[in-house]
């Protein structure tokens, strides 16, 4: 699995899933995308 992948994958458990779109898709591939999709799993885990 890619990072868009997971990312849109993700997206599905979020309330507001298009909020990270801007950030994810316009940052920079690597660390960057992978900060934002740690961000949506801490999001997902804290509605846990």
């Amino acid at each position: 699995m890619n990072i868009i992948d997971l990312y849109e994958d993700l997206r599905k458990y979020i309330v507001n899933e298009t909020q990270y779109d801007d950030l994810f898709y316009n940052a920079p591939e690597g660390e960057a995308q992978i900060d934002i999709v740690k961000e949506m799993l801490e999001e997902i885990i804290n509605k846990i």
